[in-house]
């Protein structure tokens, strides 16, 4: 059964495809909980490790701007974005767009595999809890009615 907090999204550069897909292949079980979306070049190393994503299209082409649009949108409880940082991408422009989004919206971002094995545990943690996506979901009106602890009144000597 797929989980009701929505989809993943999954994008690799072609130097980092490898790492993904030993990433994907170590956590399929977890994974297979959720749906994926995948850019097409990440979805077809996906599908050569037998797992299945909806493609959205070529990253430099606009695939990684409609994965940022899902995120704002709350439909993506969390993205694993392996960057390859040692080469230089025309389409840095939209990778950073897919970072923002994930930070003003609150939606975990693995950008590499350490973090991204934190992230599928945190999943699986408000999975068996039955969490539906933690914090995905949470407007921006939501988060600035939180207290500003800045503005919290000092302890007052007596």
């Amino acid at each position: 059964m797929k989980n009701s907090s929505g989809l993943i999204a999954v994008i690799a550069h072609d130097g980092m495809k490898k790492i993904m897909s030993e990433f994907v292949c170590d956590h399929a079980g977890a994974l297979s909980a959720f749906e994926m979306v995948a850019t097409n070049g990440t979805a077809k190393e996906l599908r050569d490790v037998k797992m299945s994503a909806t493609t959205c299209g070529h990253g430099p082409s606009g695939g990684d701007v409609a994965i940022a649009a899902a995120v704002a949108a709350g439909e993506i409880a969390a993205v694993f974005f392996f960057i390859d940082s040692a080469v230089a991408h025309p389409h840095a422009p939209d990778v950073s767009a897919l970072i923002r989004q994930c930070c003003v919206h609150d939606v975990p971002l693995a950008l590499n595999r350490t973090t991204a094995d934190a992230v599928v545990n945190r999943l699986m943690h408000a999975e068996r809890a039955r969490i539906p996506k933690p914090r995905a979901t949470r407007t921006r009106a939501a988060r600035n009615s939180q207290p500003n602890y800045r503005e919290l009144p000092q302890n007052q000597p007596h």
